[in-house]
């Protein structure tokens, strides 16, 4: 049986709601589709790639209020993240930890492994596929989610019994259950240092980082393997891609 122990996100100043629409003289980026879709809509692109909306997130801070939609794709596979001694993205003594949290970091990792050949990361690979011949990765590509959008996916027990009752209904793939032997899904993310803290102190401690060997799978019931062993990216784990399907940012103004 493997150990699992509950991480903490730094920095703590980020609290994520799962609701509705609301509109605040809001100017949105969509992906050209002009449907109106809502939590657990069903999706089907121009590729004929089929999704769910696995999330609808509001997120407001100093006056900015924030508006996204993403899309999970009703199909998944089983592959290796990538070669084992390369480094997807290098970090410096600049970086802030908190990149991992947001929007933009799942975007700017798939560009990089793009960049480098997909071929040689089967995981991302998967998920590009779905993109047809375009050239590029783009805000509203299917690509690898981080931990941190999986995290926004799984949330509870509750919602994801709900997710997977539509997933079923739209002929899809259930998310696996907690209960099942390797019911993890590689994230996007690299094992870099100081971005996920362990409960543990002392676990923390003793943790070293390896983000050419490792990257971060995680559990569907928002766990991770304390044992860095199961983190190795020449390990086999479930692969599910996503998509922003509609962003929308603006003042937070009242009329």
């Amino acid at each position: 049986m493997y150990r699992y122990l509950k991480h903490i996100i730094l920095p703590l100043i980020c609290i994520f709601f799962f609701s509705a629409c609301e509109k605040r003289n809001d100017i949105g980026v969509s992906d050209n589709d002009s449907a109106q879709y809502e939590l657990y809509d069903y999706y089907e692109d121009q590729y004929g790639n089929k999704g769910i909306v696995a999330y609808v997130y509001d997120y407001e801070e100093d006056g900015e209020f924030m508006h996204l939609k993403v899309v999970l794709s009703l199909d998944e596979t089983t592959a290796f993240w990538g070669p084992m001694g390369t480094t997807v993205y290098d970090v410096n003594s600049k970086f802030n930890e908190a990149f991992p949290n947001g929007p933009f970091f799942g975007l700017v990792v798939n560009q990089r492994v793009h960049n480098l050949g997909a071929e040689n990361y089967p995981a991302f690979d998967w998920c590009f596929k779905k993109n047809g011949n375009e050239q590029m990765i783009h805000s509203s590509s299917w690509i690898l989610p981080t931990y941190m959008e999986l995290r926004r996916i799984f949330v509870n027990e509750q919602r994801l019994q709900t997710l997977n009752s539509h997933l079923l209904a739209y002929n899809g793939t259930p998310i696996a259950s907690p209960d099942e032997p390797d019911a993890c899904y590689w994230s996007c993310v690299e094992d870099i240092k100081d971005v996920l803290i362990f409960a543990d102190e002392q676990a923390q401690q003793e943790s070293d980082y390896d983000p050419a060997r490792r990257a971060i799978p995680m559990t569907t019931d928002n766990m991770f393997y304390t044992n860095k062993l199961y983190w190795n990216k020449n390990r086999e784990y479930k692969v599910r891609a996503i998509k922003y399907i509609y962003f929308a940012q603006s003042p937070d103004t009242d009329d």
